[in-house]
């Protein structure tokens, strides 16, 4: 009995910091590639949707028990695999798909205001994208302590 309640008592902050590290995940990819425009200029990339099904499924959890374990290293897993393809697939080609390349001309005519925003876009996505992959470290980081407890 005492056994049972001292390993609750071990696990339940590491529990807490995976709650606390799903709560980052989710707040940077809410903000930052859960959107509209990203689902729009990945559209024809090699890019699995039903991945971006996993990690909304993953991000949506808000409290942790010891069954949902695999299903959160899954997930992890999924993020990683997300942010590996952004990074080859859709980095290369980013400013061309934003229509703000000086290589090539846009397809389309940009107001001033909206080739700002865009251009800020590129600009920012890489930092963005390295941060969802540190936050997905961290996150996996913090999925593997419970078994080393």
């Amino acid at each position: 009995m005492y056994e049972v309640m001292a390993d609750l008592a071990v696990r339940t902050p590491s529990y807490a910091s995976l709650v606390a590290a799903i709560a980052a995940l989710r707040e940077h990819f809410g903000r930052h590639f859960d959107r509209g425009w990203l689902a729009m200029i990945i559209d024809d990339l090699p890019i699995d949707f039903t991945t971006l099904r996993r990690i909304r499924h993953l991000l949506a959890i808000t409290e942790v028990y010891p069954e949902d374990l695999p299903d959160l290293a899954y997930g992890a897993d999924q993020l990683m695999q997300f942010a590996s393809e952004l990074r080859r697939h859709l980095l290369p080609v980013l400013r061309e798909r934003l229509g703000v390349s000086g290589l090539r001309p846009s397809s389309y005519c940009l107001d001033p205001s909206e080739r700002v925003h865009r251009q800020l876009l590129c600009l920012s996505f890489p930092v963005n994208l390295e941060r969802l992959e540190e936050l997905t470290r961290e996150f996996v980081r913090v999925l593997n302590e419970p078994a080393s407890a």
